[in-house]
This record gives structure tokens, C-alpha cells and sequence, in this order.
């Protein structure tokens, strides 16, 4: 690790390798992500497994990005939109893609029709 003890600057030496001109090359990762993620709150999703899978699914994108994960970053983000889009749909979410689930959240989002979503950004 490199940097100052404060470990908002402390950044890990991630990869060294040499160029073709023998010089070192440095790939360095923050210790902590410099703004972090934001605080979700799934409080108003009533369905209790649910909320616990997204809860979980959301610590798993924050430990991904930590971990420089970045391949599985894209998983847990994946299964994070599921299940929102299984609480924005509700049962007609079985019969559909992801896909298909974001096309008809985009449909109401876009008619301003009431959606049990809180998110509008989607």
C-alpha cells in the first residue's frame, strides 16, 4: 500500500509490470472509494425475502467495487435490477425477461403512471 495513513488517501499497489521499454508500470486501487455508493434504504419494499435479497445484492455490488471485482460488479448490479423490476411489475415479472421487466417499468415511468418503484432515475 501507498499514501498517507489517512485511509481515504491510502491507495494498493494493484499490478506491476514492465513496458517495452523497461520501465515499471503501477496499477494502483483506492483502499475506500473516494465517494462510495449511496445508502439505499429497501424499507418500502413489504415483502420480506425480496428486500432481503436486494439488501444483499446491494452488499454484494459495494464489496465487488471494493474488491475490484469488476466482472462480478456487473452480476450483483444485474440481480439488483431483477429484483426491483419483480417489485415494480409484481406477478406478471414471471413471465418476463429483464428486458422485457424494464420495458414495461420504462412504459410507466415514461406515462407517469403511479409505479411501486420510488425510483423515477430508472
Amino acid at each position: 500500500m501507498s499514501g498517507p495513513s489517512n485511509a481515504d488517501n491510502l491507495w494498493r499497489v494493484a499490478r506491476v509490470e514492465a513496458d517495452l521499454a523497461g520501465r515499471q508500470l503501477f496499477t494502483l486501487s483506492p483502499l475506500r472509494l473516494a465517494s462510495g455508493l449511496p445508502d439505499v434504504d429497501f424499507s418500502a419494499i413489504d415483502n420480506d425475502l425480496l428486500r432481503q435479497k436486494l439488501e444483499s445484492d446491494w452488499s454484494e455490488v459495494q464489496r465487488c467495487l471494493a474488491n475490484n471485482l469488476y466482472s462480478s460488479v456487473v452480476t450483483a448490479a444485474k440481480n439488483v435490477a431483477e429484483s426491483l423490476v419483480v417489485f415494480a411489475v409484481g406477478d406478471r415479472s414471471k413471465k418476463l425477461t429483464l428486458e422485457q421487466g424494464l420495458a414495461e417499468v420504462g412504459k410507466v415511468l415514461k406515462a407517469q403512471q403511479p409505479c411501486r418503484l420510488a425510483f423515477t432515475f430508472l
